[in-house]
């Protein structure tokens, strides 16, 4: 059973935000109903054999807009940006200000109102910071998220994280679909 293989089940409340909602990083659940052009968010954490994952994804319902569509797009380009720059020797810093341009790109850096990452272990929350601040570089076998998301008030948000292993090539150790997906 779940209990005997190590599985722990999920560490903080799931973050299941659509449509407005969404527009903020840490919505709680509300008893708004999901609608047909919306954006979902789905943040989920959990504990297995002591340690900790950390995995966003943004669905799309029915029909949704084109700029929705392309906002996504930008920030799909930007989460991989930061995963491949996410190495042993690189200053968290740095990762942060990639991801930056990338949205950038799109003009949608205003949108980006919290850092890249964390690292995950124990918790699920821990250093380092991939923050603009964080002078602290990366180091093989650190555990890390990479999660830049852009939150449009009143409208939606989008995020898509994914939780590294940090090596020369850090890869992801969650396996879901980064495409949109729309349900």
């Amino acid at each position: 059973g779940a209990t005997t293989s190590g599985f722990g089940g999920s560490l903080s409340p799931t973050i299941l935000a659509s449509g407005e909602n969404g527009a903020f990083p840490h919505s709680e659940l509300t008893d708004r109903k999901i609608r047909d052009g919306d954006f979902v968010i789905s943040d989920l954490t959990f504990r297995y054999q002591g340690y900790c994952s950390d995995a966003t994804r943004t669905f799309a319902v029915g029909r949704v807009s084109g700029e929705m569509k392309r906002n996504y797009a930008a920030v799909l380009e930007a989460q991989e940006y930061g995963a491949r720059l996410a190495k042993a020797g690189k200053v968290c810093s740095e990762i942060h200000e990639g991801v930056v341009s990338r949205l950038k790109r799109h003009s949608l850096e205003k949108y980006f109102v919290h850092g890249t990452g964390h690292g995950v272990g124990i918790q699920v929350h821990e250093a380092p910071s991939l923050g603009r601040e964080s002078k602290t570089r990366l180091a093989r076998g650190d555990v890390i998220t990479v999660e830049p998301g852009v939150y449009f008030p009143g409208k939606y948000g989008i995020r898509i994280e994914d939780t590294l292993l940090v090596a020369r090539q850090s890869r992801p150790l969650n396996r879901y679909q980064k495409e949109l997906v729309t349900v």
